[in-house]
């Protein structure tokens, strides 16, 4: 795992973005000459856990937004950690990020990991993005800075770490935002999940027309705006 302030000052608000597989930092795009009210944390690469959280003691409001893959690590990274977060929301991804009826089906990450290579990285891109703009923006803005063995590892790990870890979901969720047009995790998938959530605990449910590639992610100000 690997974490990295994007955007820090003396705010005494902070976001914690976990993001999703197949990024890095870049994912939000920070415009250099706009002051921001949060600070912004970025956390990616879920391949080995054994990572040491910087102290976020100096905040006095802290918010967690999760994408895709990150929505679990962050449900099983926040349950072992002290941080003292406020507000918890999860974008386009489910407490059961490989599973046929509440996440990726099955097939399709196992399809993913024995086929990756660069050609069909960009394909995933472009599925996750949804348009030709939004690809074109993601791999001008967006795209990690890492090889396909890093990512391959990365895929990999997750998969083993889920199908072997026993964490149910023990972090009270505040918000899932769900497009309509996720190529990626499945909309009816996404609805099947966080409307089990919703039996045992309240969650405020935001649907979308967007793809996995939210417009949330486009740039800071839309992502700090979810938490007004």
């Amino acid at each position: 795992m690997q974490g990295k302030f994007i955007y820090k000052t003396e705010n005494k608000n902070l976001i914690i973005f976990f993001s999703g597989w197949g990024s890095d930092y870049r994912i939000i795009s920070i415009d250099e000459s706009h002051t921001y009210e949060s600070d912004i944390f970025v956390v990616w690469d879920y391949t080995d856990l054994n990572y040491k959280i910087p102290d976020f003691s100096m905040y006095d409001s802290i918010s967690i937004i999760a994408w895709s893959f990150g929505v679990w690590n962050a449900d099983l990274i926040l349950s072992q950690s002290s941080i003292n977060y406020k507000k918890v929301i999860a974008i386009n991804g489910t407490l059961f990020p490989i599973d046929d009826n509440k996440g990726i089906p099955e097939s399709i990450f196992a399809g993913t990991l024995d086929t990756l290579n660069e050609d069909n990285l960009n394909r995933f891109y472009r599925r996750m993005c949804g348009s030709k703009s939004k690809f074109t923006e993601f791999i001008n803005c967006h795209k990690p800075e890492r090889d396909i063995e890093s990512l391959r590892q990365e895929l990999k790990e997750t998969g083993l770490r889920y199908t072997s870890n026993t964490h149910l979901n023990s972090i009270k969720w505040d918000k899932a935002i769900i497009g309509k047009n996720d190529n990626i995790f499945p909309y009816k998938n996404q609805m099947s999940s966080w409307s089990e959530y919703c039996q045992n605990n309240f969650i405020e449910i935001q649907e979308t027309e967007d793809s996995h590639f939210t417009e949330y992610l486009s740039s800071a100000e839309k992502l700090i705006a979810l938490l007004k």
